[in-house]
């Protein structure tokens, strides 16, 4: 026995309640025409299969709800009673009790993987015949199935759910409805992560940009505006929705102050999550709406009469380009700020909006959003500037004692303001630093002045004086030169003498050591002829006494004594 029923007895008659009734028997004749004239309204549903989806929404509102969708009959029962043939009644209370079970979060996923049923719900927001309590109901449906719809595991799956949820929250819908499509879009834009799988479905992006419209009732704008801000808290929507010139107008024109609170406050939850992309900061501060165009060119031609005027009153102006530097300086947005400041005209741009919705005369619901705006866009270095001129750091220190605001976000302010007055302060010192640097080098250019006038002044004796100073140097030179000369002569004189003496004496010297030389040699020689003639004495008598002892040699060879008494007498011949 089911759990979702009694017992099986109730079960088996709340199923065979639910069943469509037999079909009627084809009459024929008059019994046709009769039953023809009687059908031609819609078909009505009897009491039994009424009471029994009226229990079985009862269930559905109970915990059992998981358990009765689980019963497979009570599935294919309720979808046939979803059919075109059946019963206005029947219909909506069948969807009512899809409704019912579309609370439970395990049931939404089995509704949406159940093709059958995701086919059927589609295609009753898509005929035209359907009735339009019918539509309403369906897409009451679809819009509890929303948040599971766009889940990360049915995205892919569940695109017709999506187109469909789109054009049910588009014109020319009920207000009611669109407002509810919307919430429930709202809802799941929170709940998941990717902006990307709203934004791309043509749909669904057309029904958020009609919502969003001046137009529009308060209740769809409302929660069009709050599916934007809920798109912005995700990664890649700020650039995803600050790239559309259509989400930018709508912005611009939901942050005005005669909005209601809700749509304002939306919007500027939408535009605190924008600027928390660093490279979006500068577009959204300095966004203006194109037909203020008027009013910034009439800026410009006040500032180039003025600069005309000024050029005529010059008598060293040069025309059209000294008009064209400042005029190009006065289209820099601290140049509109300034004019701003002075009542030259007030140009309507985002951060006009931005500062009227943070001031204190603003509700909680407004300025809180208002002021986290400003603190994201004070990270901006370039934007620093024109905080400070427009008075935020004011603003931050007041709204840091605001006692209607959370304690958290007044820390944020007071944080806030610390770090614009640190830098602020910062730039003054530099400021007076740069100031102090020019004034300095002003002083010594007006010195170098004074001293060229006076030397100006003085010009025809300092020339006078340096003529003199020429010529004096000249003489003198010219003297040392003379001197220098003399003692040169002088000097070279004296070498030439001293080198006249020390030659004679390298003569006489030379002439000494020659005879000197030519005396030593001379006894060299008659020693070396002495000694020849005592070496042949020698060997003439070793010659003689040779031969001598030759001739006393008994028997002795005469040609023999006959050579040897000629060699001695050789040796003594010589």
């Amino acid at each position: 026995m089911s759990s979702w029923a009694r017992d099986e007895t109730e079960r088996a008659q709340l199923l065979i309640a639910l069943a469509p009734p037999p079909p009627v028997e084809q009459d024929k004749g008059k019994k046709k025409k009769k039953r023809q004239e009687e059908e031609e309204g819609p078909p009505e549903i009897n009491v039994e299969r009424k009471l029994a989806l009226l229990k079985l929404r009862d269930v559905a509102t109970s915990g059992l709800r998981e358990t009765l969708w689980r019963d497979q009959e009570v599935q294919q029962l309720l979808l046939g009673c979803l059919g075109d043939t059946e019963p206005e009644l029947a219909r909506v209370l069948a969807l009512g009790v899809l409704v019912h079970v579309a609370s439970s979060s395990s049931n939404r996923v089995a509704l949406l993987t159940n093709d059958k049923v995701r086919k059927t719900l589609v295609a009753l927001l898509q005929k035209e015949q359907v009735p339009e309590v019918v539509k309403d109901k369906g897409a009451l449906a679809l819009t509890s199935l929303a948040v599971a719809a766009f889940s990360a595991g049915l995205q892919g799956r569940c695109t017709d759910v999506h187109r469909a949820i789109g054009l049910a929250a588009s014109k020319p819908q009920e207000e009611e409805q669109r407002s509810q499509v919307l919430r429930a879009l709202w809802s799941a834009a929170a709940a998941t992560s990717s902006p990307g799988v709203f934004w791309n479905v043509e749909a669904i992006r057309q029904a958020i940009l009609e919502g969003a419209d001046a137009t529009q009732p308060t209740s769809i704008r409302e929660n069009a505006v709050g599916m934007l801000s809920a798109m912005a808290a995700q990664r890649d929507g700020p650039r995803l929705l600050w790239s559309s010139d259509d989400v930018q107008g709508q912005l611009f024109s939901a942050l005005q102050s005669s909005v209601p609170v809700t749509v304002r406050g939306a919007a500027l939850a939408t535009l605190a999550g924008i600027v928390r992309e660093p490279d979006l900061r500068d577009a959204v501060w300095f966004f203006v709406i194109e037909d203020e165009g008027e009013q910034v060119q009439r800026l410009i031609d006040e500032e180039k009469a003025r600069m005309a005027a000024a050029a005529l009153d010059d008598p060293e102006a040069e025309g059209e380009a000294q008009i064209e530097k400042p005029l190009a300086a006065s289209l820099d947005p601290d140049k509109i700020d300034e004019q701003e400041a002075e009542g030259a005209g007030r140009v309507r741009t985002m951060r006009n909006v931005i500062m009227d919705a943070a001031a204190a005369c603003q509700a909680p619901v407004i300025r809180s959003p208002a002021l986290r705006v400003l603190l994201e866009i004070s990270w901006n270095e370039r934007l620093k500037m024109s905080m400070v001129n427009r008075g935020v750091i004011d603003l931050l220190l007041e709204a840091s004692q605001d006692q209607r605001l959370p304690q958290k976000e007044r820390r944020f302010c007071e944080l806030g303001h610390n770090r614009l007055h640190q830098w602020d302060e910062a730039r003054i010192a530099e400021e007076l630093r740069l100031e102090q640097e020019r004034e300095e080098r002003e002083r010594n250019d007006m010195l170098v002045e004074e001293e060229y006038q006076v030397r100006l002044r003085e010009v025809p004796e300092m020339i006078v004086a340096e003529e003199e100073s020429i010529a004096l140097e000249v003489w003198s030179k010219q003297q040392w030169e003379i001197e220098a000369m003399l003692f040169e002569d002088d000097c070279a004189s004296r070498m030439r003498q001293e080198e006249r003496l020390s030659l004679h004496r390298d003569r006489e010297s030379m002439k000494k050591e020659d005879a000197l030389a030519f005396h030593v040699r001379e006894q060299e020689l008659a020693a070396i002829r002495a000694a020849k003639i005592q070496a042949a004495a020698a060997k003439a008598a070793a010659a003689g006494t040779a031969a001598a002892k030759a001739c006393l040699v008994d028997g002795g060879d005469t040609l023999a004594q006959t050579e040897v008494a000629g060699s001695a007498a050789a040796a003594s011949a010589a």
